[in-house]
Formats: C-alpha cells, sequence, structure tokens
C-alpha cells in the first residue's frame, strides 16, 4: 500500500513538471499592412517628348563622333585619348537620359545617328592624320555648339522636374565638351612616333 501510495506521488509529480516545462503558445503576429501600390510615373507632355526626341538626336551625334575619334588610336593616339574622355562624360549623360525617358514611357528617341551621318562619319573614318582631325572638328565643333544653343532655349520650357535636370546636367557637359573641342583644335597634329627597329649586330671584319 504505502509502494502505491510513493508510485502515485511520483507520476503526479512528473506530471506537474512536464507542464510547467511546457512553452506558452506563440501567438501569430498580425498580418503587415500591404504597401500602397507606387503610382505609374505620369506621361511627358507633347513639349517634353519633343525636345527629349531632338536631344536624344544630336547626343547620338556626338556619341559616334567621339566613337570615332576614340578608335584613331593607331594613327593618333593622343587624340584617341582625348575622344575616349569626352565618350566617356557623354554617356554619363545618355544613360539617366534614357532612364528618365522610360520611366515616363517614352521611348521615341534616337539610338543611333541617320543614315547620311553614319554615311559621313564612316568616310571621315578612312582618313589618317591631319586630314581625320581636320574633318573630325570640322563635324564635331559645329554640333556641340548647336547643342548647347538648343538646349538653353528648351530649358525655360520643359515641364518634368527629372527632364529639366536631366537637361542642366547635359548643358554643363555640352559645353565643358565645346570648350575641349576649341582648345584641342588649335593644336597641330603630331604624328606617333616610329618604333625603332632593332639594328643588325656589326659583323666582324675577317683578318
Amino acid at each position: 500500500m504505502l509502494a502505491t501510495r510513493h508510485i502515485l506521488s511520483g507520476l503526479i509529480l512528473a506530471a506537474s513538471l512536464v507542464h510547467a516545462q511546457t512553452p506558452a503558445p506563440i501567438s501569430a503576429a498580425p498580418a503587415a499592412t500591404p504597401a500602397a501600390p507606387t503610382a505609374p510615373a505620369a506621361p511627358l507632355s507633347m513639349n517634353d517628348q519633343a525636345f527629349a526626341r531632338s536631344v536624344s538626336v544630336t547626343l547620338q551625334t556626338q556619341l559616334q563622333l567621339s566613337l570615332a575619334g576614340k578608335r584613331v588610336r593607331a594613327n593618333d593616339p593622343d587624340l584617341s585619348e582625348f575622344s575616349t574622355k569626352l565618350n566617356r562624360s557623354l554617356t554619363a549623360r545618355w544613360t539617366p537620359f534614357v532612364n528618365v525617358c522610360q520611366a515616363h514611357k517614352f521611348n521615341s528617341i534616337a539610338i543611333d545617328v541617320s543614315k547620311n551621318q553614319a554615311e559621313a562619319i564612316a568616310k571621315m573614318s578612312k582618313l589618317k592624320g591631319a586630314a581625320f582631325r581636320a574633318e573630325y572638328f570640322k563635324a564635331f565643333k559645329p554640333e556641340a555648339q548647336r547643342s548647347i544653343a538648343f538646349v538653353t532655349a528648351s530649358l525655360p520650357r520643359i515641364q518634368n522636374a527629372e527632364l529639366k535636370k536631366n537637361a542642366e546636367e547635359m548643358l554643363a557637359t555640352f559645353k565643358a565638351t565645346s570648350e575641349a573641342l576649341e582648345a584641342k583644335s588649335a593644336e597641330a597634329f603630331t604624328p606617333p612616333a616610329a618604333k625603332e627597329k632593332p639594328g643588325k649586330p656589326a659583323q666582324k671584319k675577317k683578318n
């Protein structure tokens, strides 16, 4: 009888310990409130679309001209290095400009030069040395100056804030490009130094 009582007491104690160690159920976290959907960007006005279309043409023209200058490394490494820097700064304006246009669902921008421009650049690229430089600056300098005049006149009428900021940055780049072209065009072409060919070893005279 005494043994039975000890067994029952042990079972009751064990049950109480198990109950005490059982963790309380974790209440479910309240569901997160879904974020409000982002409103689609408003389309560009007709005036802003016209500006974006026109400025994309001059940007592409200057990009392709700088690429042509970049490719003359073998014949004019100095101009190639100069053009590489121009291309880099112009590309830095092209990428955010495209992003703004795409954000506002406007895709009617130039992504290349016209057929006539492409043919003119291809013809110029066949020239070398001083002849290439002459045509390069003859084409590039007026284009840079036209872009400055166009963006300056267009800025007050641009309505979209993002596009306007982008246009202001373009204008600064176009001005810097024009100034660099003016300074570089005043320099005379210097042919790259010819690589010295190793001379043949002198032959010993026979006695």
